[in-house]
């Protein structure tokens, strides 16, 4: 930036740059300092840009805004206006995903007469952290599907939200109402997590048994057989 003053005009002294003014440390006297063209350009093309997310996040169209506001901060990382609207994107898709999931869940305790009534799938495998198992969404009925790309979506979008939340406070930017959606929304997405994973694990111990069954049918069926020739 180029300063109006060099000098102070009331005692002559040095100016020095405090908070984007240009500042007499010796009388007090500030004095405003000039943008030049292209931080002036910047400045509109951060403003038109962030506007434009805005309005979808106005209209809570999430899937619209949230490319908008990752391209916001990836060019202006040092704006916590991009940041805090990054923040809102993320908490109004992973709040959409999660309305998604509790909406689908219940459809999933019914696929078939084998399956049972419980979610075959534990969140560590939803999140892809299970390298055991690969989630693959066309090998998987509608309704578990729907519940295992929505959760995915609704992880990697906290992720995020924490990461921008994170920014924000190394900016010194916090915004208290933002950051308490954010600590509600987690508690939500926990309680979601833990409703899953309960089912997961009743899934699997039918299966257990029922395996145990299994096992226990054919010893008896070969201690049968060798006693009989006996």
């Amino acid at each position: 930036m180029a300063m109006v003053e060099l000098k102070c005009s009331a005692c002559g002294a040095p100016l020095e740059e405090v908070g984007g003014k240009a500042v007499c440390p010796y009388c007090g006297a500030s004095y405003e300092q000039e943008k030049t063209q292209t931080e002036r350009e910047q400045a509109a093309g951060f403003e038109a840009e962030l506007e434009r997310a805005e309005a979808f996040l106005l209209l809570e169209h999430a899937e619209e805004a949230l490319p908008l506001t990752q391209e916001l901060v990836n060019k202006y990382p040092g704006e916590g206006r991009a940041w805090s609207a990054h923040l809102r994107a993320n908490l109004l898709l992973l709040d959409l995903s999660m309305q998604e999931v509790a909406a689908r869940f219940p459809e999933t305790h019914f696929e078939s007469a084998t399956r049972g009534k419980f979610f075959p799938y534990s969140t560590r495998d939803l999140a892809g952290k299970n390298k055991f198992k690969r989630m693959d969404l066309e090998k998987m009925s509608p309704p578990v599907a729907a519940v295992a790309a929505n959760y995915a979506r609704a992880n990697k979008c906290l992720a995020a939200a924490k990461q921008a939340a994170a920014s924000l406070k190394k900016l010194r930017d916090p915004d208290e109402n933002l950051f308490a959606q954010l600590k509600r929304t987690e508690d939500r997405f926990g309680r979601m997590s833990a409703m899953i994973d309960s089912s997961n694990r009743k899934y699997k111990r039918k299966y257990v048994i029922a395996y145990a069954l299994v096992g226990i049918a054919f010893a008896a069926l070969f201690f049968y057989f060798v006693i009989t020739k006996l």
